[in-house]
């Protein structure tokens, strides 16, 4: 699976975590890669509302550096492309991130 990265909703967060920035994508390469094998057990709809007509998922990714974090991300074939990423695990709180994001869009 081919994992892209929109930068308005991921490069502050790798900013901030300059350092585990490979760790960081190679777990959520692994958890979107493990979510496709087992037919998508672990993901949610993100909000109700679609990003360029696509429907916007969520997963949670536990990573050792920094802790757990929720991402939302959009599937298309074999490519996802990660919309946003936040350390907001709560999830009525990232629903209104994620469509605060799409909105802006």
């Amino acid at each position: 699976m081919i994992v892209s990265y929109l930068p308005r909703g991921c490069k502050a967060f790798f900013k901030k975590h300059a350092a585990a920035t490979l760790a960081i994508k190679q777990a959520i390469q692994a958890q979107l890669q493990r979510q496709v094998v087992t037919g998508m057990t672990k993901v949610k709809p993100a909000c109700s509302e679609r990003f360029a007509g696509e429907r916007v998922w969520e997963c949670r990714v536990n990573q050792a550096d920094i802790g757990s974090v929720r991402l939302a991300f959009i599937q298309t074939g074999a490519t996802a492309t990660v919309l946003l990423i936040s350390p907001v695990l709560q999830k009525n709180r990232f629903t209104q991130i994620v469509e605060r994001f799409i909105r802006g869009a």
